[in-house]
């Protein structure tokens, strides 16, 4: 009987330490923490500029003293006075570059005129006094003549001065200058000066008819006496 219980008790051993890792086990996978799960953030997406729209290229008329004038120019769009200047072969030595601003920006359409430097007024030259001699008065019938006739001082007469100039720079003459025009009193004055401080200087005759109160009639009495460079 001792023999036949020897296997039986291994078996029993075995089986106990089946029961047991099988326990430990279990234990382990009861208590084992839950899984924490890894999320993997993504960066977010960088938003693209929109494109920007290429400025186109502007034309710009120029006229005056410049080397080849009266024509068009393409030019790049910021471009500048002095670039237009520079486009059309540049400036002629009689320019007045000073009445403009060479570092001033162009707009599509525009005209540019560059103006020539003023020549010297000419000026009146004074009609020098003359001399009126008072014949001696006639003696009536009977009356000897003296023998010494009296003589009478020759009276220094004076002729006037004209004091308005031949020709007046509309672009840069005074008020009272202009008021010597005829038909431009002290309020058209006013109003060229207001004119050319607000749009600039004028190149032409037609070109004062935009100034209130000058007419076809005034352009008339006008010509002659005034001009633009």
């Amino acid at each position: 009987m001792k023999r036949d219980s020897a296997p039986i008790v291994s078996i029993l051993v075995l089986l106990s330490l089946c029961l047991l890792i099988v326990g430990v086990v279990a234990f382990l996978v009861v208590t084992r923490p839950a899984p924490i799960p890894i999320v993997i953030a993504s960066p977010a997406p960088t938003p693209t500029a929109p494109p920007t729209a290429t400025p186109l290229p502007i034309q710009v008329y120029i006229t005056g003293a410049v080397a080849h004038p009266e024509q068009v120019y393409q030019l790049p769009a910021g471009s500048r006075v002095l670039d237009l200047i520079t486009a059309a072969g540049g400036s002629l030595p009689n320019a007045n570059l000073e009445q403009i601003n060479l570092a001033d920006f162009l707009e599509d359409g525009q005209q540019v005129h560059i103006f020539t430097k003023s020549t010297a007024t000419p000026t009146v030259t004074p009609v020098p006094p003359t001399a009126i001699i008072t014949p001696p008065t006639p003696l009536p019938p009977g009356v000897a003549a003296p023998t010494a006739a009296p003589t009478v001082a020759p009276t220094a007469v004076s002729m006037p001065v004209a004091t308005m100039p031949l020709v007046v720079n509309i672009n840069t003459a005074t008020l009272e200058e202009l008021d010597l025009l005829p038909g431009i009193g002290p309020a058209i004055a006013q109003r060229i000066i207001d004119w050319r401080q607000t749009y600039g200087y004028f190149y032409s005759m037609e070109s004062l008819e935009a100034v209130p109160g000058i007419g076809p009639v005034m352009i008339a009495e006008l010509q002659g006496l005034i001009v633009f460079n």
